[in-house]
């Protein structure tokens, strides 16, 4: 009997396939990503702006890509609408606004590191978007670049797990031993987190962040996938409120 070490699949709705996606909204409060990719080179900069507030940092000898991460986390905390924190996947800064509801969508934001740097600072979206609560349904919909909460399984074991098997996991913010990705609506989501659900036994919640040109569509069709083992086709709704022009 063969046993693979990992199998996603996403909870849905009772039904025929593709089924109706068991998906929350991501975060009361906007939200963006900025990726810190690349080498560490010492004297290259990495520069997060936040609408015409710019926090630089310059990489010294002994520098990871994480502690450039954490050091820039640190000079945005100082700004007073966004506030800064770790990805849990990969080294990336998670952006928030800092009040909850509508006020805080539409914040720009922006990413850049010095001419010829080895360090790669990338913004993944333009603004904060998409504060918004609940189960994501026709009458909820995403929002193209918005964050969601997806409910899974079958990830595999945790590289962080400690605990024994078969009990309530109540610990830190995990990741699977085997990396998770994603396709919804035939392009990349970006995995922001892939954790075990506090309380739960073998429930992953998947946070993911949406392309942000993806079109209306109620079925919009999403997988995640780890190396050749791909999820059950799930679907959930899209509106975007700002298509492109024809």
């Amino acid at each position: 009997m063969t046993i693979v070490p990992q199998n996603p699949g996403i909870f849905a709705d009772p039904g025929p396939d593709p089924r109706n996606a068991v998906i929350f909204h991501g975060s009361t409060q906007a939200s963006g990503t900025v990726s810190v990719d690349g080498s560490i080179n010492a004297g290259d900069t990495g520069t997060v702006t936040i609408e015409d507030r710019s926090y630089t940092y310059t990489v010294v000898a002994g520098d990871t890509l994480a502690s450039v991460r954490d050091a820039l986390i640190n000079l945005i905390n100082q700004d007073p609408k966004v506030q800064a924190f770790a990805a849990v996947s990969f080294t990336r800064i998670r952006l928030k606004s800092r009040v909850p509801g509508p006020d805080g969508n539409g914040i720009q934001f922006s990413a850049s590191n010095s001419g010829g740097a080895q360090l790669i600072m990338t913004a993944l979206t333009s603004s904060l978007c998409c504060a918004n609560t609940g189960r994501v349904t026709l009458d909820n919909p995403a929002a193209p670049g918005e964050t969601i909460t997806v409910m899974a399984t079958g990830l595999g074991i945790s590289m962080q797990l400690t605990e024994n098997t078969g009990i309530p996991y109540n610990g830190p913010p995990t990741e699977p031993d085997a990396f998770v990705s994603a396709l919804a609506g035939g392009k990349t989501a970006n995995v922001l987190e892939a954790t075990l659900m506090p309380g739960a036994v073998g429930v992953y919640e998947v946070q993911l962040e949406l392309n942000s040109s993806m079109p209306t569509d109620p079925l919009t069709q999403l997988t995640i996938a780890q190396d050749v083992f791909v999820s059950n086709i799930v679907t959930f709704p899209v509106v975007n409120l700002n298509p492109p022009s024809p």
